[in-house]
């Protein structure tokens, strides 16, 4: 847990007050007549241990994430816990804190209040098969990954929570490192289902996944030590070029990797080690080809087994390949690789930070399979089953490798400042064609295969395109919706309209202080509603052109709604309610067209109200 450090806000300068202000808004504490909504109580030094996070020799940076999945029996009701998160909240400072770059130093700021409850999805998976909620939790997992929390606005963590069966349900708590040990989810669950808690109370006290379990004995400094010995220059990633801009996450998922599941699945004999193996290697010979190098070393999250404790682990994987090895026995090497490299693992990430000194500036990216370990059953106990942890702002690339409802998936989070356009799609179209190359060229030689990738690349790359963005004003004018509507009217739409691109498993979720209306450019969405007890559950499917959120237009909505992606890729449009309300009155059969739609719409609510 972050200890309390010492309060600063009266050592504050006034120009240092200017800084803090433009961030947060004015504040009385600074001597302001007026507040902003978001009130700071107090300015805080930094611990040790929170400045760990921060120093330039530190192994992770504060961009450090986790994600825990918690399964748990009993009874839940979503407002009662939205009430006692609240409560554990205000009680605790840290969980009210944000981190702010104040000149050459951090400052830890507490804010007065925040909301922690208002964007947690309730989702109610009940009626669908294990294998089916799964599916769901896993999509949502990856989802959520890739919505990177903000350090300088808390909170720095978020929830959702799934009704899994009968009385049972998963929470999802995604937190930043630096505060992974502040929020006590026992005591939640605890004073959420208070005829249980006897029940947790015999439970044996969660216990997350140790990363530090094993001492840094002689005998594991000599086995990195030796796979380490002697390592290459850092190879470099295509298209990657450092900025000195502010990090700025983005994701792109890479379409159509699903098609190779089931050859995957045969040349790795359905073992998930020898399945990591294979994309790992795929990747080092991506590497070896843009570098024209041999020799290659990458990082990886890999799952940790059972027997080792659990939770996910950090390996460097050499890859030297040798011209006469046919790409099936390089694969091997690589797998035995793996199994001889993983207990020696488990000395935690500052640990493994220890081992590599200065070549822990040897990686630019990492791959992550932390997915393929699966998780544990849902007991009375409430206990972690699940755990990922990922550090986007210490590197400018990370590939997870997932399992979709749809298939398996890789997701770049990567930033966006340091790529130009369209640069991670090609990047990511390499490492598919060097995969792809691979599995066909199974029984090659590596002599033969890279003359045939680089032919491959070569010609494929002709087929290949990667243009400029659509313009909003262009997909606002191709909705139906829009039809008859002004040149003008369709301009100021587009001024403040926004077009982003959402992948399997997002949510949409309305935003109460800037309200938009969601328009489907293209795909397809999932529409949830609350229907009275806190719980989403579906509404219908929204196609290309849908209008999804028309409760939006409502003043005092009282109903929750949201919609989840569930086409692997949909693009939405966001246009501000301001906007469009100023635009109704210059058109008319816009405005008609708005009422007829929500009518219809309304007629739909009450249908499925009767229903149930």
């Amino acid at each position: 847990m972050v200890e309390e450090a010492r309060n600063i806000t009266e050592e504050i300068t006034p120009e240092e007050q200017k800084i803090i202000q433009k961030e947060y808004g004015p504040q009385k504490c600074f001597g302001s007549r007026l507040e902003w909504k978001e009130k700071l109580v107090s300015i805080h030094g930094l611990t040790e241990e929170e400045m760990a996070f921060f120093g330039q020799n530190a192994s992770d940076s504060a961009g450090l994430s986790v994600q825990r999945l918690y399964k748990f029996q009993g009874t839940f009701v979503p407002v009662r816990f939205a009430r006692e998160l609240q409560r554990l909240v205000q009680d605790n400072p840290i969980l009210r804190s944000g981190y702010f770059p104040l000149r050459d130093r951090v400052v830890r700021v507490v804010v007065q209040e925040t909301q922690p409850a208002a964007n947690i999805v309730y989702r109610n998976l009940t009626g669908q098969s294990s294998l089916e909620v799964d599916a769901a939790l896993y999509g949502y997992m990856a989802a959520d990954m890739r919505c990177p929390l903000d350090l300088v606005r808390p909170p720095l963590f978020r929830f959702a929570v799934f009704h899994t069966g009968k009385d049972e349900y998963a929470i999802l708590l995604t937190i930043l490192g630096i505060l992974r040990d502040s929020l006590d989810i026992r005591r939640l669950l605890d004073e959420v289902d208070p005829q249980a808690a006897a029940t947790r109370e015999t439970a044996p006290k969660e216990k997350p996944p140790s990363e530090e379990s094993l001492q840094i004995t002689e005998t594991v400094r000599r086995y990195w030590g030796q796979l380490l010995m002697n390592l290459p220059p850092m190879p470099a990633l295509p298209y990657y070029a450092a900025t000195g801009r502010p990090f700025s996450q983005k994701a792109y998922r890479l379409p159509g990797l699903e098609a190779y599941e089931e050859l995957l699945a045969e040349k790795s004999g359905g073992n998930p080690d020898m399945f990591m193996s294979i994309l790992q290697t795929a990747w080092g010979l991506f590497l070896q080809h843009a570098n024209h190098s041999s020799d290659t070393c990458c990082c990886v999250m890999a799952p940790l087994e059972k027997r080792l404790g659990g939770g996910q682990t950090i390996i460097p994987v050499r890859l030297r390949t040798n011209p006469g090895l046919t790409v099936g026995g390089m694969v091997e090497g690589q797998f035995r690789q793996l199994l001889a490299s993983r207990p020696y693992s488990r000395v935690g990430r500052k640990g493994m930070g220890e081992l590599l000194g200065g070549r822990r500036k040897m990686f630019n990216h990492f791959l992550s399979f932390g997915e393929f370990g699966g998780y544990a059953q849902a007991s009375s106990g409430g206990a972690a089953v699940m755990e990922n942890v990922w550090d986007m702002q210490g590197m400018p690339l990370g590939v997870y490798f997932l399992f979709l409802p749809s298939g398996m998936a890789a997701i770049f989070l990567y930033d966006e400042s340091c790529f130009p356009p369209g640069g991670i799609e090609r990047l990511a179209w390499e490492f598919e064609m060097t995969l792809h190359q691979m599995l066909i060229l199974w029984d090659s030689t590596l002599t033969d295969f890279h003359p045939k990738l680089a032919a491959s690349l070569s010609d494929s790359e002709r087929a290949v395109s990667y243009g400029e963005e659509e313009p909003v004003e262009s997909v606002l004018a191709a909705l139906s919706f829009f039809d008859g509507v002004s040149e003008a009217s369709l301009r100021r739409l587009a001024a403040h309209a926004v077009l982003s691109v959402h992948y399997e498993g997002d949510y949409v979720l309305p935003e109460s202080d800037k309200p938009k209306l969601f328009f489907l450019a293209e795909g397809q969405m999932a529409r949830l509603m609350d229907s009275g007890n806190g719980w989403l559950n579906m509404l219908d499917v929204a196609m290309d052109g849908a209008w999804i959120n028309e409760t939006v237009l409502l003043p005092k909505c009282k109903s929750k709604s949201a919609a989840e992606v569930i086409s692997e890729e949909a693009r939405i449009l966001a246009i501000p309610a301001d906007d469009f309300e100023a635009v109704l009155g210059a058109e008319p059969p816009l405005m008609r067209r708005a009422f007829l739609h929500v009518l219809k719409e309304m007629e739909k609510y009450e249908r499925r109200w009767v229903e149930t």
